[in-house]
């Protein structure tokens, strides 16, 4: 993954969350990072756009009972957890905030294979 906390991954998405902590217009949010916790998937390939998990009950492959109450980080599906967080903040007047990194490389700002998959969670 582009953003996590691996060893090969950019530390610029922590580096994010660390500047949000010390502004004073974060203070009192909370701050969910998803790179901090292990992850499950109902996708073989992880992070495959055109797997037909949307984060929801209904197209979540994952076991029923993995897809009630609070998600279980890593016992449920990334995309079903990362759902609930976007219907949690939704709910309460929050937000979320993706992180986009430039690469001088490549001269464009690049989203990740499981970004692009939040920006469609996102939209729906």
């Amino acid at each position: 993954t582009r953003f996590s906390l691996g060893e090969d991954s950019s530390p610029y998405a922590t580096n994010m969350l660390l500047a949000m902590h010390g502004n004073t217009f974060f203070k009192n949010k909370i701050l969910y990072f998803p790179n901090s916790w292990n992850k499950n998937t109902c996708d073989l390939k992880w992070t495959d756009i055109n797997h037909p998990c949307r984060g929801t009950f209904d197209t979540c492959k994952m076991p029923d009972e993995l897809k009630e109450g609070i998600p279980v980080e890593y016992k449920c599906c990334w995309r079903y957890s990362f759902r609930y967080q976007l219907d949690k903040a939704k709910e309460t007047g929050g937000y979320m905030v993706q992180i986009n990194q430039y690469y001088d490389d490549e001269e464009r700002h690049i989203l990740g294979d499981g970004q692009q998959i939040e920006v469609k969670l996102a939209e729906q």
